[in-house]
């Protein structure tokens, strides 16, 4: 209430409507307000701040848990027309694939998003894509891969130029995850043996955990390269397990 007082009388921050937004949606039962307060505010909003990202995606969000996706669509549109941001355009690709329409845009870059929100929208996408049976499965894996993709391009200036906000979580570890994620993805549904290979290899020197191992061994499976499943399986498995494999 003291934000939307100290809004109504003439202040202005970037992220406020994402800040009033954000609560609303996920505090409503504790603010004693209703589930939808936070898309009536949007709508109230709009009045004030015609252009706002936040708020054409709040919008949007709202319609499309409602199952209006024809509705939902044009708002996840003005969104990332605003700015790109792999929320939206996780939901706005879930939005196109329910209508049975093609994104306007085949490429997704978000340069300047955290590498750790990107890592976790990929992950919701590809659980997204778990539910797509279709012809649509290997495009939504390649959208999947794509935010993978931007995340790990991310990390690397997250590490190395200081281009982001430092992160309390394991970045290391989840930095090594994504690059699992990724791997998988290139090596089962687009055959990038090398490039997946190249990516688990960098990510084995950030964290070292059974499922980099095991992606490493089923690509040299396909390759039938057996010596390199023996070096992988002894060099990083009787190290992870302390010697007793």
């Amino acid at each position: 209430q003291l934000f939307k007082t100290e809004f109504n009388n003439g202040f202005r921050h970037p992220q406020y409507s994402d800040f009033i937004l954000t609560i609303e949606r996920f505090q409503a039962q504790n603010l004693g307000i209703n589930e939808d307060q936070y898309y009536q505010t949007a709508l109230e909003l709009e009045k004030t701040l015609p252009a706002d990202f936040y708020i054409f995606f709040y919008k949007a969000v709202y319609l499309y848990e409602q199952e209006r996706f024809e509705e939902a669509l044009p708002l996840f549109e003005k969104a990332l027309a605003i700015k790109p941001n792999s929320r939206a355009w996780r939901r706005y690709l879930e939005c196109c694939y329910h209508l049975g329409k093609d994104p306007i845009d085949n490429e997704f870059k978000s340069p300047n998003e955290h590498p750790s929100d990107l890592y976790n929208q990929g992950v919701l996408l590809g659980v997204f894509c778990d539910g797509v049976t279709d012809e649509k499965r290997l495009e939504y894996k390649k959208y999947t891969a794509d935010i993978y993709t931007n995340s790990w391009e991310n990390f690397k200036r997250y590490f190395e130029n200081d281009a982001f906000e430092t992160s309390y979580l394991p970045m290391e570890h989840t930095r090594a995850m994504c690059g699992n994620n990724l791997a998988n993805i290139l090596y089962e549904y687009f055959q990038e043996y090398d490039r997946a290979l190249e990516i688990l290899d960098e990510s084995l020197t950030y964290s070292v955990f059974p499922e980099l191992i095991s992606t490493k061994i089923k690509i040299y499976e396909i390759q039938e390269n057996y010596e390199a499943i023996i070096t992988t399986a002894t060099r990083y498995l009787e190290d992870y397990y302390d010697g007793n494999p």
